[in-house]
């Protein structure tokens, strides 16, 4: 897709990501990152980090939905767990390590990084940090994980249309 300079929440999220020892939990409605992110979520799964994204069950837009449950599968293979919110639509747009979170409006998209003018709050509140930990394990009990049997990607008619997805999502 294009290449877009880097935002500053982009520059937050990678810095993030980079500095996380043990755990690295992500709870998005939309996940459509670029390499950049890609490449450090890989890394930081292949080097032990226990990787842990959420997305809805439900789509919103059908079209954003497709793109960012192939993006999640793809993940798989290098050992990140993926869970979908069962019968539901996730809104929140949370990431945290063992040691901050970043929590607010921006989702894991370029259009989020780039374009639309959004927010968030980056905190390292002990306190906190246990109770955004406690909602995700919360999260969890009532989500299902995506696995080799279960994943969209075993159908060849889903990967054709996430491709072509794929293409236009930098304009959407």
């Amino acid at each position: 897709g294009p290449n877009y300079p880097c935002s500053i929440a982009q520059n937050i999220y990678a810095n993030e990501i980079s500095n996380a020892k043990e755990k690295l939990y992500i709870m998005t409605p939309f996940f459509i990152p670029d390499e950049t992110i890609t490449n450090l979520l890989v890394n930081k799964a292949k080097s032990g980090v226990d990787v842990k994204i959420i997305i809805p069950d439900i789509a919103d837009k059908k079209f954003v939905y497709v793109v960012s449950r192939n993006n999640v599968e793809k993940l798989m293979a290098y050992g990140i767990k993926v869970y979908t919110m069962t019968n539901s639509f996730v809104h929140s747009k949370v990431m945290f390590t063992e040691n901050s979170a970043i929590v607010g409006s921006i989702n894991m998209d370029l259009r989020s990084f780039n374009q639309q003018f959004e927010s968030a709050v980056f905190l390292d509140d002990k306190k906190t940090l246990e109770e955004i930990s406690n909602d995700f394990a919360s999260t969890l009990t009532y989500s299902q994980q995506i696995t080799k049997q279960n994943q969209k990607r075993n159908s060849v008619f889903f990967r054709i249309l996430a491709g072509l997805f794929n293409l236009i999502s930098p304009f959407m």
